[in-house]
């Protein structure tokens, strides 16, 4: 490192001339701020009405730093708080304290502030993904803003998520998934678009070997409103080695014993993804 001199205002506190015996009270002009500490002067220059006027060399100045960032990291603390207490850079501290070995308290007091650390930075990733959640929940609201959907709507509607989730080669309407809020949807949209006989629902369940076969059958007979009476024999799926799917419910198929509802549905679905195109550049 090349030498450099520093120039002070410092305040003599013992015997004139002794060297280490001056406090220095503010910073005149200093080659290098970020390194400047309020150590003793090396001597006196002159003296003013301002005080005793020193100059520091260096390399004093940098040694009793390194000593107390030393003295810092081995009490655990953190090369942020060290380049802040000693108003150091934090490359300059990181290259001070590379091959210090820290006693085992330092390691676990560093490595908790790591880890608080990385939690206060999750909970703030969180905070910030909720409240954009929320800006973009409010202007879906906008977006759907309406009293009520026309016929044409709502048979739209469930035309479109039938082309997603429905059966198109069929000779009866038949709507699969897990999802227990689509199915609800589905079937308020279908019943509200098509003149429907409720006897003419059959819906079979789809689950693993950690179901419980009664309490689903109780389950999705609530979402559904189909009778217990109209489920079919439950389809049995392998689990194999996955793992249990904490607030799976299984999936169900809805049919419905309608082929002209079918084609109709997969015919709006069709039309509209048709229009949609033309009108939609």
């Amino acid at each position: 490192m090349q030498p450099y001199y520093a120039l002070y205002q410092a305040e003599q506190e013992e015997g004139e001339g002794e060297v280490g015996a001056f406090q220095v009270l503010q910073v005149l002009s200093q080659a290098h701020p970020e390194r400047g500490e309020q150590i003793a002067p090396a001597f006196v220059m002159w003296y003013n009405e301002y005080g005793y006027i020193a100059i520091i060399h260096c390399s004093m100045i940098e040694n009793k730093i390194k000593e107390r960032a030393i003295l810092l990291r081995q009490g655990g603390s953190s090369l942020n708080e060290i380049s802040e207490a000693l108003n150091v850079s934090k490359s300059t501290a990181s290259l001070w304290l590379r091959n210090l070995k820290l006693p085992s308290l330092a390691i676990k007091i560093l490595q908790d502030k790591r880890n608080d650390g990385r939690k206060k930075g999750s909970d703030r990733q969180r905070e910030k993904s909720l409240q954009r959640q929320d800006g973009i929940s409010a202007l879906a609201a906008q977006y759907l803003d309406v009293t009520s959907f026309s016929e044409e709507q709502t048979k739209g509607l469930c035309a479109l998520l039938y082309g997603c989730e429905g059966a198109k080669n069929d000779t009866r309407a038949a709507f699969i998934n897990s999802d227990p809020e689509l199915i609800r949807f589905f079937l308020l949209l279908f019943r509200q678009a098509f003149r429907v006989d409720e006897k003419k629902f059959r819906v079979q369940m789809h689950l693993h070997e950690y179901h419980n076969g009664k309490q689903q059958l109780r389950f999705w007979a609530d979402v559904t409103g189909i009778p217990k009476e109209q489920f079919s024999k439950v389809f049995q799926k392998k689990n194999g080695k996955k793992n249990i799917r904490e607030g799976y419910q299984g999936c169900i198929s809805v049919r419905y014993n309608s082929a002209d509802i079918q084609r109709e549905l997969v015919s709006v679905y069709r039309e509209i993804l048709k229009r949609g195109q033309g009108v939609i550049k």
